[in-house]
């Protein structure tokens, strides 16, 4: 049995995502020579923008998605299984009104928050839309 903490990155909290979904290849063989290097992915995607210790995507430099390039992998002898993995995200439609504030002072962040979070802003007041509740 495999244990360990589950924790969601911040990309999830700050752009209010639903779940963590994530998908796992398990690859079986039956054969010891099985080059399985051309279905490895050298680099990943970059991660979301985070609101703490914010930078732009030009400060942080773009990572590019680059697939192996080596002869294909021989089809005998092999199957794989694929997992998949849905990490809900507790704070989903929910925010804190210290973080939304802060959002809100944040020129880069100002509109992203309002559109997904605010109804209305009413002098000091914030009004939350129907579905976003405070915690």
């Amino acid at each position: 049995i495999l244990q360990a903490p589950i924790r969601l990155e911040d990309h999830f909290l700050d752009y209010n995502w639903k779940e963590d979904l994530s998908v796992i290849k398990i690859i079986v063989s039956t054969r010891d020579d099985l080059n399985v290097a051309p279905l490895l992915i050298e680099t990943g995607l970059p991660m979301p923008v985070v609101f703490k210790g914010y930078k732009s995507m030009r400060e942080k430099g773009l990572m590019d998605f680059k697939i192996k390039e080596e002869e294909a992998p021989q089809k005998e002898g092999w199957i794989t299984q694929t997992l998949t993995i849905r990490i809900p995200n507790p704070e989903y439609n929910r925010i804190s009104e210290n973080k939304l504030k802060e959002m809100l002072k944040h020129p880069a962040w100002r509109k992203y928050a309002q559109a997904l979070y605010v109804k209305e802003i009413d002098g000091q007041q914030i009004l939350l839309k129907e579905d976003i509740s405070w915690f």
